[in-house]
């Protein structure tokens, strides 16, 4: 999110929002899965021109587990950021 003293015009503020929004919306159609299968995560390092692909059976834990708390996580922290720049809005 863009620190709120940057944000000194309604448009700015209300284009902050929506960019938060869309990201909050395909992370909830995520949640809303039954079920994460198939969950890798691909690391990259352009310097070395290399990429490594990481699957859940290499990993100790389950990785869907893993990846639908950090959605839950990030679903809150969207909600607070929401309300914080709607609060931002009413001050302006």
């Amino acid at each position: 999110m863009i620190p709120n003293y940057l944000l000194s015009n309604t448009n700015a503020v209300l284009l902050e929002i929506q960019k938060i929004a869309e990201k909050r919306l395909k992370l909830v159609e995520i949640r809303n899965f039954n079920e994460l299968k198939n969950v890798s995560i691909i690391c990259s390092n352009i310097e070395q021109n290399k990429m490594i692909h990481i699957t859940s059976d290499m990993l100790p834990f389950q990785l869907s587990n893993e990846i639908m708390n950090l959605i839950d996580d990030s679903i809150d922290q969207f909600d607070k950021d929401i309300s914080s720049l709607n609060q931002h809005l009413k001050n302006l």
